[in-house]
């Protein structure tokens, strides 16, 4: 299992939020909405990252953040665990950190194709423009 598709498993967990946090229910659904774009960010995200960054380049994006990434070999196997360091809020907090790591991993990767030319922050954004949503593009790369 590729750290991506450990990430991914880690941010499709639910996120338990408790009713009796929030004072109404406005406030409640629009965490839940603010969640659930937060997870679709990371699946489009994770679709790029899939074909495009190294496991190396992700573990180096997760390095000293919120998202603690560790990998283990046991006898059923080796592969990644995911946890997450909470600021305030775990369930609203979880699924965007996840979304930063890929977004910066995804960074690192186009930035070594494209390698050091005087243009090469043009050439990134301009690819992932081209590759990402208007939002998630907006509010990862803007």
């Amino acid at each position: 299992m590729t750290v991506i598709h450990t990430l991914v498993n880690f941010a499709n967990t639910r996120p338990g939020l408790d009713f009796r946090n929030y004072g109404d229910v406005r406030a409640y659904r629009a965490d839940a909405r603010g969640i659930t774009r937060d997870m679709h960010a990371v699946r489009e995200l994770a679709s790029i990252a899939r074909y495009t960054c190294a496991d190396a380049e992700v573990l180096q994006a997760a390095d000293g953040g919120r998202v603690e990434i560790t990998s283990y070999a046991d006898e059923n196997g080796a592969g990644y665990r995911v946890s997450y360091c909470a600021g305030q809020y775990y369930p609203v907090e979880y699924r965007a950190a996840v979304a930063r790591v890929l977004a910066s991993a995804l960074w690192r990767a186009i930035a070594r194709e494209v390698g050091d030319r005087p243009d090469a922050c043009s050439q990134i954004r301009r690819r992932l423009r081209a590759e990402l949503s208007r939002s998630t593009y907006r509010r990862f790369f803007s």
